[in-house]
């Protein structure tokens, strides 16, 4: 059976298509059915609850705390989602300047939701490699290892060249992507490609 994945994008700087591409790379590991969907009005009442003006951003737990209480995730409780909004995260916790987003598991089952803001994406490169970073954490790579994994702000692949190692540095993460991008962007490792096949949400 297909994992359903509703796009719910509420952006204008990041297109579509960036998110059906790594859908589609990631369907040669599992079966994968793509559900688009724009909902800008349910977005910006979230949006609006949850920025906060002092810092000129999206507390991105509130965010999905509010997300978590509308009609549409309690109705499709086990499908994947991945949110796309234009606005600049931050997880809401001290110390915490900025994020990309992240993976949030709302249901004790189910295949979670994905947050993302392309507020710092610099190119389109830079968003496939950043969309398909958050789905590896949504298809469990690399959770279910230890021995090459490393803890930095969640599990992540040690592999250099693998598309689930961290860079916590901005301008390293899109150096990296365009560099990657001249033999077509980066790409999941062997052992995070098993990971992705073998998930069981």
């Amino acid at each position: 059976m297909a994992d359903r994945i509703h796009i719910l994008d509420g952006c204008k700087n990041l297109h579509i298509r960036n998110t059906t591409q790594v859908l589609r790379e990631i369907s040669r590991l599992r079966s994968i059915e793509a559900v688009p969907r724009i909902d800008s009005e349910m977005f910006r009442e979230l949006i609006d609850a949850s920025y906060e003006s002092r810092r000129g951003q999206v507390n991105a737990n509130m965010f999905m705390n509010l997300y978590a209480r509308t009609s549409f995730e309690r109705n499709q409780p086990h499908d994947g989602k991945i949110i796309l909004i234009d606005e600049d995260l931050y997880s809401g916790g001290k110390g915490n300047n900025w994020v990309f987003g992240g993976k949030y598991q709302i249901q004790e089952a189910g295949l979670g939701t994905i947050l993302l803001s392309t507020a710092r994406l610099e190119n389109e490169n830079h968003a496939r490699d950043v969309i398909k970073h958050e789905f590896g954490h949504m298809f469990g790579a690399p959770d279910s290892r230890r021995r090459d994994t490393y803890e930095c702000l969640g599990l992540h692949c040690t592999n250099p060249n693998c598309v689930m190692h961290q860079e916590v540095d901005l301008s390293r993460s899109i150096a990296k992507s365009n560099a990657a991008a001249r033999y077509g962007g980066m790409k999941f490792c062997g052992n995070c490609e098993n990971d992705i096949r073998r998930y069981r949400a």
